[in-house]
Parts: C-alpha cells; structure tokens; sequence
C-alpha cells in the first residue's frame, strides 16, 4: 500500500499506477473536508494528526480526538490517527 501525504499527489494518479485492490491511503490534517474528498477519490483509510502535539513536526499543530470522533460517525473507513500519540494519553 501507499500513504499519500497532501502534497504527495493525487490518489486518482496513483490508483492508475498502481495494482488494483492496493492500500491506499490519505493525510486529512484536522479536515473532514479533506477526509470526503479523499475518500470520494479512492482512498482506502484516512489519516488525522498530528493528534497531539510533538516535536518532530510541530507545524503539524495539535488536532485532538474530536474531529476524529466526527470522521468516524460520518465515514465507513478506518481511520488512523498519528502524531504525539503516547502511554498517557
């Protein structure tokens, strides 16, 4: 599978270079809007994050569980969280 990050192309392109059937899946930062059209593009799963704040990409910001919480009501994917993700919390 692939894990298409938003400024590592389109998930259109990379189902047509890709075998069928493969993992594809997609970075929505702290969007849902992100999530609906990556999902509407083929996406197979959708990535939410940084969830938490963390220092290797602390541009990323600090999204929280809530908009993953609204993503997994809405949408029948998985759903990946990542960033600053620890024992404690």
């Amino acid at each position: 599978g692939v894990h298409l990050g938003q400024s590592d192309g389109e998930i259109t392109d990379a189902k047509l270079q890709l075998p069928e059937g493969v993992i594809i899946g997609r970075t929505c930062l702290n969007s849902l809007e992100l999530a609906q059209k990556a999902i509407a593009d083929g996406a197979t799963y959708i990535a939410f994050g940084a969830v938490y704040a963390t220092s290797t990409k602390p541009e990323a910001g600090n999204v929280g569980i809530e908009v993953i919480k609204q993503a997994a009501a809405q949408y029948d994917v998985p759903i990946c969280a990542i960033g600053g993700l620890t024992v404690e919390n």
